[in-house]
């Protein structure tokens, strides 16, 4: 696992003698996580509308719903497992 600091320096982003350590409290990381569900259930929630009330086929509406909620499932698994991570860690 390669550091934060380190690889910030190896890309000249910081300079060796900056500080980039910060602890953010797993709390606050949680509210963060309920916040971006409710959020993405209400957007989820306004395209799934629009796609069928709009006129889609059908399948296509399948298509495109197959797609966003797959990758929206990547996402939301790969912020949850990082959570867990750094929650565990704390």
């Amino acid at each position: 696992m390669m550091d934060l600091k380190l690889f910030l320096i190896n890309n000249n982003i910081i300079q060796e003698g900056m500080s980039v350590d910060f602890w953010v409290h797993p709390k606050y990381l949680w509210m963060g996580l309920g916040v971006m569900l409710v959020l993405f259930a209400t957007i989820s929630f306004v395209l799934v509308y629009h796609w069928t009330t709009y006129g889609y086929k059908p399948l296509t509406t399948s298509f495109m719903g197959a797609i966003f909620f797959s990758i929206s499932l990547i996402f939301f698994s790969i912020i949850l497992i990082t959570l867990l991570g750094y929650s565990t860690t704390t």
